[in-house]
């Protein structure tokens, strides 16, 4: 026997217990029951990961994953240090040369971008952002004729200084990987 509450009255009566319906014995409602839910099966055990196959362990050993974060390392800094240009050029370069090239890169002396304008934006008048970048010609020239360009020259080279750092360390890290590029 089940119980039941007459959803008009509230009297709690009894019914079969396989019965759908009944009538309540106050009131005369016919209260329909909800069906029983069906028993849920069980949930499936998880599957295990299948073991990793020769080929795979062989692909993650030590000296590939070392060499694989030297380029992502590597890729890292010149995206920091090199014009956005020229970052498809870089990453092309360094996941398809060899490692000792990357590494032969990675110690190539990089000028700061940052470094090359605070020197120009305080020392505009000697040429030391030009000199610090490696335009020793025209960090002279800038030093000798800049007045006479009326600081035009100075004004000019704000703008300029940082793209001509990043490019020169383009050209030094593409050098280093033995990649010949027009300058």
């Amino acid at each position: 026997m089940k119980k039941f509450k007459c959803y008009k009255c509230g009297t709690i009566a009894s019914a079969e217990d396989n019965a759908t319906q009944a009538t309540c014995p106050n009131c005369g409602t016919v209260c329909a029951f909800a069906p029983k839910p069906a028993p849920q099966a069980a949930p499936a055990p998880a599957k295990m990961p299948a073991p990793m196959s020769a080929a795979m362990q062989g692909a993650l050993n030590a000296p590939a994953m070392a060499d694989l974060m030297i380029r992502n390392y590597a890729i890292e800094l010149f995206k920091n240090h090199t014009h956005y240009n020229t970052h498809g050029d870089l990453i092309d370069a360094v996941m398809h040369m060899p490692i000792d090239r990357v590494q032969a890169a990675l110690r190539v002396k990089m000028k700061s971008p940052k470094a090359a304008l605070g020197l120009s934006i305080c020392f505009f008048y000697l040429g030391l952002d030009r000199f610090y970048v490696g335009d020793i010609a025209l960090g002279v020239c800038k030093l000798l004729l800049g007045l006479l360009t009326f600081g035009v020259w100075y004004f000019v080279d704000f703008f300029l200084i940082s793209n001509r750092a990043r490019k020169k360390n383009y050209l030094n890290i593409m050098q280093a990987m033995g990649i010949p590029v027009a300058k």
